[in-house]
């Protein structure tokens, strides 16, 4: 036993370039699992309006956390133990049985899988007052909380790792009771050379053509989020396509060229084809790890940048009341008035809702619920409101006659002259410039999911109402200071009845619901990033192991140093910028279909969310650069 601990413990101390880093990053997978654990079980957290949401949030990360950590250890183990195997299978040679072999790969997992551990939960521990400062401060809430810590989520963290920890060790020790020591000899340099090389490139053309043409063509956000995760499945299978074929038959059609033959680019590119042939599947991961962390980074920043916007769209005003009931409009205009109080800026029109059947040049006037039926059909529909403005912000309005209405849309929409609900026959009197109310109140968001009308009607009664069609009147306004301290104080009893809605308070809930997405999607984002760093460090630390030997070889076949080094230098580039590169082209042509997703969540500021992607690329870029400087100054060390 004391041979086993013995070989155990050196085998962890002379490996210590691989096993310090999984080390650390498991302990940082357990520091994220718990730490989102413990801010589940914050008692004041619980009693705030938006709570449900979040929960719901932090479940989904659990739940995502749970799984990517046990992909990605098991993944991570597999590096340590390859790189283990040559060292084992000599302690075979030398007497050893399977069984000891075993005991010791046992020993090592246990170690560093408890070391792990202890590092994370120590650190979620720590940490965990400055993680729920955070977390408050981005929900614009304030709190002082006792430091309590939930024994449920240690409990739950433990046991889920101790799985993960006990699935990675039975694997060890299966691999090494079904392998013969001479195949644990050759397993570190086992290697198959790729066939069908074309055919895999033309499926890797047309999985990525597939997938990025559902992203570019997709119009509406119902149909774009009901075909998100079918284009998202296509480009990662053409991911590895890419990387396994496509790739290196562009860099066999290299080999064509006279300049070919030239000794520098001799040696980086036939380094390249055997580089990419035997890491394809890692490549691939990193690009898909990458693009996963770039989206997540930027999702995050765009919704949580958004909540300002968000709130002006559906409260233009301070004060916003949409009602199907004329009372509560008169008992608010009555308080203002009882109380001297001063509207400005007043919003004052009827509207209703219609969706619209396109057949050719004629639409079908429907219910409103009509749009949202079927996905697939949403580019034959058409949305739009009848409206009755009372606030005189349409001058035009105030010449109609019965039967006509003023049109407002899109240039690029087809002209609407005619319109028949429930038998009556409404005719465009003419087309106006602009419509005061286009991307405010309850039709803000909808507005931007289907080609939209505004209709500008003289009256609007009961007779043009469809099935479950309300008639809504919208009543929005600003108050003083002042005069917003009174009005709150005077309706506090029946704001919840009358649907009375302050700006404030809605961009207040904003900030707590997208708040907690901000801090999620960010949390996730740098476990992406991490998890991508190790995989680029453990791949460059194979790499410089499985190259040492070859560049010794060039060096005596009389290269010299500048040569080879210029070569490494150009490989090394093209080998670690490539999956980044790859995964910028993937977030540029998914841009557009998440854009059209998040106008379900109220984001429809084109410049925000453009901004926000950008700015999540240059970070993840930035780290994406130290990552590099790291592991290439790990693979020079090596190969020198």
């Amino acid at each position: 036993m004391k041979l086993i601990k013995r070989l155990a413990l050196d085998g962890i101390r002379k490996n210590k370039e691989v096993y310090l880093p999984y080390i650390l990053i498991y302990g940082f997978m357990v520091f994220s699992f718990t730490s989102i654990l413990l801010l589940m079980n914050a008692d004041i957290l619980k009693d705030f309006y938006a709570m449900s949401s979040i929960y719901y949030i932090l479940k989904i990360a659990i739940y995502v956390m749970g799984i990517f950590s046990l992909i990605f250890l098991y993944y991570s183990d597999g590096f340590l133990l390859n790189k283990r195997l040559k060292e084992i299978s000599l302690y075979a040679i030398l007497g050893l049985d399977k069984k000891h072999l075993s005991k010791i790969l046992a020993l090592e997992s246990l170690i560093i899988s408890a070391l792990g551990y202890l590092i994370g939960i120590i650190s979620a521990s720590v940490i965990y007052k400055l993680l729920e400062t955070i977390f408050l401060k981005l929900m614009l809430m304030e709190g002082n909380f006792y430091l309590s810590f939930a024994r449920e989520a240690y409990i739950i963290s433990f046991l889920v790792f101790a799985g993960i920890s006990l699935l990675i060790l039975l694997t060890r020790i299966i691999k090494i009771k079904r392998k013969s020591i001479l195949d644990l000899f050759k397993e570190e340099k086992t290697f198959k050379r790729p066939k069908g090389m074309v055919l895999s490139a033309i499926i890797a053309v047309v999985l990525l053509g597939s997938g990025y043409y559902l992203a570019q063509t997709i119009n509406n956000p119902l149909k774009a989020l009901a075909y998100f995760f079918l284009a998202v499945i296509l480009v990662m299978i053409g991911t590895f396509f890419l990387f396994s074929s496509l790739s290196i038959v562009i860099l066999k059609l290299m080999k064509a060229s006279k300049s070919y033959y030239k000794t520098e680019k001799f040696i980086s590119v036939s380094s390249l084809i055997f580089r990419l042939r035997s890491n394809a599947k890692g490549l691939a991961s990193i690009t898909i790890m990458s693009t996963a962390a770039i989206i997540l980074l930027s999702s995050s920043i765009a919704l949580y940048r958004s909540v300002e916007d968000v709130g002006s769209r559906q409260y233009p005003r301070d004060v916003g009341l949409a009602s199907v009931d004329e009372y509560s409009i008169d008992q608010v205009k009555k308080i203002i008035k009882d109380n001297n109080l001063e509207a400005r800026n007043i919003q004052d029109y009827r509207n209703m809702p219609l969706a619209f059947e396109k057949d050719g040049d004629t639409f079908k006037a429907k219910r409103e619920g009509y749009a949202f039926e079927n996905p697939n059909a949403m580019d034959d529909k058409a949305m739009g409101i009848l409206v009755e403005v009372n606030d005189g912000l349409i001058p035009e309005a105030s010449s109609l006659k019965d039967g006509e209405f003023l049109l407002y849309k899109a240039p690029k929409l087809a002209d609407l002259s005619e319109l028949d609900i429930n038998g009556q026959k409404l005719r465009k009197k003419s087309d106006i410039k602009d419509f005061p109310y286009k991307n405010s109140g309850n039709t803000s968001i909808v507005s931007y999911m289907f080609d939209f009308y505004y209709l500008i009607v003289r009256n609007l009664d009961e007779k043009l109402s469809i099935d479950e069609n309300k008639i809504v009147h919208v009543y929005n306004f600003d108050l003083s200071d002042e005069d917003m301290r009174v009005f709150r104080e005077k309706t506090k009893d029946i704001q919840n009845e009358f649907g009375i809605g302050f700006h404030d308070d809605f961009v207040l809930e904003g900030y707590k619901l997208y708040g907690a997405i901000f801090f999620v999607g960010i949390f996730l984002g740098l476990i992406f990033m991490v998890a991508t760093g190790l995989i680029i460090y453990y791949k460059q630390i194979q790499e410089g192991f499985a190259d040492k030997n070859k560049y010794q070889s060039l060096r005596k076949l009389g290269i010299g140093e500048g040569k080879i080094k210029k070569t490494i230098n150009k490989q090394v580039l093209v080998f670690f910028f490539l999956p980044l590169i790859v995964a910028g082209i993937h977030v540029a042509f998914a841009f557009r279909m998440i854009s059209k997703i998040f106008v379900m969540l109220g984001s429809v500021n084109e410049s925000i969310k453009i901004t926000s992607f950008i700015i999540g690329f240059v970070i993840f870029a930035i780290l994406y650069l130290i990552y590099y400087k790291i592991s290439s100054r790990e693979y020079y060390k090596i190969i020198s």
